[in-house]
């Protein structure tokens, strides 16, 4: 959506500014490491999720920009195991949706940080 059709839409629904923006990055990222000797191994796997916004803020009157943000989100979450002789265990739990909703949070936070500037140009 471009800025004039937000403004319009924005002045139909009586309001003096739109938000608009895009999700750029939604990726969750995975690195593991371990090895083993004589029957005794352990392994390590690190999960990070990335959620990148970037926004407009649209004065519905005329149509100009207010501000723009871009913000970044990350979470991230590390498992260990280890095996001895077919005997194994693990630590922590990988739910890659709660780190997803964590990195957006994040995101979503900064955003609002940096958009409160642009907020009180609307008078």
């Amino acid at each position: 959506m471009d800025a004039g059709t937000a403004a319009e839409i924005g002045k139909e629904l009586g309001v003096d500014a739109v938000l608009i923006g895009t999700i750029t990055k939604f990726n969750i990222d995975k690195q593991s490491g371990g090895g083993s000797f004589m029957g005794i191994g352990a392994g390590s796997q690190k999960t990070k999720a990335t959620v990148q916004i970037d926004v407009r803020l649209i004065a519905t009157a005329s149509g100009d920009i207010l501000a723009t943000a871009k913000a970044v989100g990350e979470a991230d979450q590390s498992d260990s195991n280890i095996s001895a002789r077919g005997i194994s265990g693990n630590s922590g739990s990988n739910n890659e949706d709660t780190l997803l909703s964590a990195a957006v949070d994040k995101a979503v936070s900064q955003m609002v940080t940096k958009l409160a500037e642009g907020s009180k140009k609307l008078g």
